[in-house]
């Protein structure tokens, strides 16, 4: 599995600090969503690795799915490791920011690795039963099947609303993005005005 994205270095190789951004369900590294916020953190010096998900945009089209964070946030694992080998950036100086779906998997990444060390979660889902549930709808099935899933995970000792599990029930999942092609991460330019020198103070100051 390969997965797309742009590698920014805003001041690399002399600047190390780098903050991985991946966009939320249903979009890609294309979004604005993901663009503002990346292009703000490499105008004030940040290097920027911007992330399409498995399954989105030009990445590897595995099954179609989304997993909740679980799967992703193995593959975000992998991203930090490749930024630490093929890179050389200190793990202390690798930052995750993740946009609504996306933010699920920056939130479940602290279980899995090591290498990153400051999180920020923009708009996060709060409510998954009501996300799964408009999934479940969106790929043309009845809503109440999630209910029954639901229902069958809590039985299993899994409370799926609650609490990030690697036995969580997997709702249908978001592949109207997915491509066969995967070209290999390439850097490429991206331009943005920055407007919230609040969240880039805050940035600062997890690297110091």
């Amino acid at each position: 599995m390969t997965l797309a994205a742009w590698w920014i270095k805003a001041g690399y190789p002399t600047t190390q600090e780098t903050v991985i951004v991946t966009h939320g369900y249903g979009s890609s590294r294309r979004d604005y969503n993901a663009l503002l916020p990346s292009a703000m953190l490499a105008q004030d010096g940040f290097n920027v690795l911007l992330v399409d998900q498995r399954d989105t945009g030009e990445s590897t089209c595995v099954d179609g799915r989304h997993s909740a964070g679980q799967d992703e946030s193995d593959d975000f694992a992998q991203v930090a490791q490749w930024l630490v080998n093929e890179k050389g950036i200190s793990p202390e100086k690798i930052g995750m920011f993740g946009v609504s779906g996306g933010a699920i998997a920056t939130a479940i990444v602290p279980a899995k690795t090591d290498n990153i060390a400051a999180f920020g979660l923009e708009a996060p889902i709060f409510d998954f039963a009501d996300t799964a549930r408009k999934e479940v709808e969106f790929q043309g099935f009845p809503g109440w099947l999630w209910q029954l899933a639901d229902i069958a995970a809590r039985l299993r000792g899994v409370n799926s609303t609650r609490h990030p599990s690697p036995r969580v029930l997997r709702p249908p999942g978001i592949g109207r993005f997915c491509s066969s092609t995967a070209p290999r991460i390439k850097g490429s330019p991206t331009t943005g005005q920055s407007n919230s020198k609040a969240m880039l103070a805050t940035w600062a100051s997890m690297f110091v």
